[in-house]
């Protein structure tokens, strides 16, 4: 691991930046608590993005407001004056193994740096295979009207910034071993009008009107991860499969005895737990482990099964055995050869038997596809 601090007292921020923060610290700090509505929405959207996390670093520069209302249980903050920052814990100097040991890394800096490329790829060789890095920027019209709102009203000096559109900051990012996982715009109506505000910017984040949005949240993962082979668990819901848990152990026989497989009786009706104490009693060299299900639905007794299990790979498997769990382990090995979170299977590339689904249920279920 590299542990080089990064020179930010001297080389990690523009001097105009440095300037600006400085000559204007005491309308900035009031412009904070006047918009504070505005930092507070997208503190609301980090928390859908931002789940567990046991430490969070921010990337902060004059908005650290931003840090205050995300959850996390440790927020440190890296900020380009500090009197902006007053709540959380300060950060003056970063290292490798600060890196290393952050969840989430948030940054809402990129115009003000001086070295982008650089930063960004000391944080890529740092990071955690999973941690997710979460990049906050300003669109290019939106930043050209506050540019010119400011002059205009405030007769504030044009500062130079290392300003980049989006577009090019996601081939950055790129260049930098960094995937793109997912993109959002937000914020259309940056005022604070009961109900209006939030209409309007819930109908703008939908595409097509989401162009007009100011800010673009966007989450990165790294590309290249430690190849390691990571534990597997199936979960497999049953309620009233009798029939199918014989037919389940001959897949069962065909694959790793590492595999751990998580039955949940979904109290069933006919011989279903029978025939799974039967299974696991003939498996013995195998990882089977039975739980009663709620008996409410599928998705509780998944649930249930996601709490049980004990690996970092999780397959939702039906007992019907619509899918080889061969193919499935196709699946898996990508996972273990990609830093992906999540893959989502389909059938439907492969000719059906005629009769098999309905034309219109295959219109429905292509088009439910696209939507996700």
């Amino acid at each position: 691991m590299n542990t080089k601090t990064i020179k930010q007292k001297k080389n990690y921020f523009l001097n105009s930046s440095k300037i600006y923060f400085s000559d204007y610290k005491k309308n900035r700090i009031s412009f904070l608590k006047r918009k504070k509505s505005f930092f507070y929405e997208i503190s609301s959207f980090l928390n859908r993005c931002i789940h567990n996390s046991n430490r969070t670093l921010f990337f902060c520069c004059g908005n650290s407001i931003i840090a205050d209302c995300v959850s996390s249980k440790q927020k440190l903050v890296h900020e380009i004056n500090y009197s902006y920052e007053k709540k959380n814990k300060i950060k003056k100097n970063l290292n490798g193994k600060l890196i290393s040991s952050c969840d989430h890394v948030v940054i809402t800096d990129t115009e003000h740096q001086k070295d982008l490329m650089s930063n960004l790829n000391f944080i890529e060789r740092n990071l955690k295979d999973d941690a997710k890095v979460i990049l906050i920027s300003k669109s290019l019209i939106w930043m050209i009207l506050i540019n010119i709102f400011r002059k205009t009203f405030f007769n504030q000096k044009f500062y130079n910034t290392n300003f980049l559109p989006f577009k090019d900051l996601k081939e950055i990012f790129n260049t930098q071993k960094f995937e793109l996982i997912r993109n959002e715009k937000l914020i259309v109506f940056p005022f604070k009008l009961p109900i209006i505000n939030n209409i309007l910017n819930t109908i703008f984040r939908l595409p097509l009107l989401n162009f007009f949005c100011m800010i673009n949240i966007t989450i990165f993962k790294k590309k290249y991860i430690n190849k390691k082979k990571k534990n597997i668990s199936f979960i497999i819901p049953c309620k009233n499969e009798q029939d199918n848990i014989p037919l389940i152990k001959k897949e069962i026989l065909k694959t790793d005895k590492k595999i751990e497989f998580l039955f949940g009786n979904d109290k069933s009706t006919d011989k279903t737990k029978d025939q799974l104490i039967l299974l696991k009693k003939n498996l013995r060299n195998h990882k089977i482990k039975i739980y009663e299900g709620p008996g409410i639905s599928k998705s509780k007794n998944v649930y249930k099964g996601i709490d049980l299990a004990s690996s970092e790979i999780i397959v939702i498997y039906d007992a019907d055995l619509t899918v080889p769990i061969p193919d499935i382990l196709q699946a898996i090995d990508i996972l273990n050869d990609n830093n992906f979170d999540f893959i989502n299977c389909t059938r439907m590339i492969y000719p059906q038997k005629y009769g098999a689904m309905k034309k219109m249920n295959f219109l429905g279920k292509y088009i439910f596809c696209k939507i996700i």
